[in-house]
């Protein structure tokens, strides 16, 4: 096995994220993802949100990890 590092970086590893070199095979490797957001954006110029109550009802059971 030989490694030489002369320039890596590596800005952010996340989620299902991996550094592979040469011939790979990953078993059983698999990622779910999901993101609810409950508010949205606010864009433009000198907008403000203040004093918001945000409430995501979610049931689709898609964030939920099942074996």
């Amino acid at each position: 096995m030989k490694f030489k590092f002369d320039d890596l970086k590596i800005e952010q590893v996340s989620k299902s994220s991996g550094v592979f070199s040469g011939e790979n095979f990953q078993d059983s490797w698999s990622s779910i993802g999901k993101v609810n957001h409950g508010f949205g954006n606010v864009s433009g110029l000198n907008n403000k949100s203040e004093n918001h109550m945000n409430i995501v009802n979610d049931q689709d059971n898609q964030d939920v990890h099942k074996e």
